[in-house]
């Protein structure tokens, strides 16, 4: 079993999040076959991700098969976050791969890159402006829904800042915009949601 530890000391909410998303890119010097990495044979395929609680118990919220084409370069993947684990706190994720042996001397490499947390964004778009203290969000609108917006300055605690709008009802297809008019000046995060 390997494992790869990605880690903060900031206590992060699983239900804030939807997806993990990264880039990989397997390396060719590996004497273990890709196919034989990704193959179930008694274990998980792939690269189990699970979280590092700093508890004796950390939790698999995803399974990831690394695709063919990471052997000619770099894949973007995105996995998806089993929330029927319930909510965790946790201070970074584990990468880990646990598999019967191959043989003494040889190796499975794989490269991560450009890790992130998505949380559940439901727009396909998003411009900014600021000005004046004002900070305004450009949303391209999916007929039929209303959206919250959340804001927080490290990314960990977020605060409501409206819930339902458009205030008259569902958007439409289109440019839809909301005013943080109390934005402060400094270090912000926003995110948008449905509802």
């Amino acid at each position: 079993e390997a494992c790869c530890f990605c880690e903060s000391d900031v206590g992060l909410q699983l239900s804030n999040y939807d997806s993990v998303e990264f880039d990989v890119k397997w390396d060719n010097s590996s004497t273990v076959r890709l196919t034989y990495f990704n193959t179930n044979l008694g274990f998980s395929p792939g690269i189990t991700i699970g979280l590092d609680t700093g508890e004796e118990y950390d939790p698999s919220i995803s399974t990831v098969i690394i695709p063919s084409a990471a052997t000619n370069g770099w894949v973007h993947v995105s996995a998806a976050i089993d929330h029927s684990l319930g909510n965790y706190v946790f201070l970074g994720l584990i990468f880990e791969k646990a598999f019967p042996a191959y043989g003494a001397s040889n190796t499975a490499a794989f490269w991560l890159d450009n890790l992130s947390l998505a949380g559940p964004l439901a727009v396909s778009s998003v411009a900014q402006s600021c000005g004046g203290g004002n900070f305004t969000l450009h949303v391209a609108a999916i007929k039929g829904k209303t959206y919250t917006v959340l804001q927080s300055t490290n990314l960990v605690n977020w605060i409501n800042l409206v819930s339902g709008y458009p205030a008259n009802g569902a958007a439409t297809n289109g440019a839809l915009s909301f005013t943080d008019t109390n934005a402060n000046g400094g270090q912000g995060y926003y995110r948008i949601r449905s509802p």
